[in-house]
């Protein structure tokens, strides 16, 4: 598991442009401003330089020196954060992060996650 780019997550979630916006269910909003856990991550470049989203609000997964569209993100997500499958769902899936509401709670979520496996 890559636990640093797992707390980026979590800083992306705490520095959210429009905290009350977080939704587990698309990657963005219509407006661009980030929704889900992993979307804020994407659209954070600063953090990571792997997965964009496009004008569409499409998940694209930078490999091989271009873009391509993540046909399936979960995966893409799993590879990426070194996660099993059941733990890329357990954070990214629709109800991921403990069934989070804000942006906040997925950040704090993230960061317990990572401890777990700390000890």
């Amino acid at each position: 598991m890559n636990k640093e780019r797992l707390l980026n997550v979590a800083r992306a979630l705490r520095e959210s442009p429009n905290p009350d916006r977080f939704d587990m269910s698309m990657y963005v909003h219509s407006c661009g401003t980030p929704a889900c856990a992993l979307g804020h991550y994407a659209h954070r470049t600063d953090l990571q330089d792997v997965f964009v989203i496009d004008e569409d609000g499409d998940l694209l997964v930078r490999e091989d020196g271009g873009l391509r569209w993540a046909q399936n993100p979960m995966t893409a997500a799993d590879i990426h954060f070194g996660l099993a499958r059941e733990f890329g769902n357990e954070l990214f899936d629709t109800d991921g992060c403990g069934g989070a509401e804000t942006a906040i709670e997925a950040a704090e979520y993230i960061e317990r996650f990572v401890a777990r496996f700390e000890a």
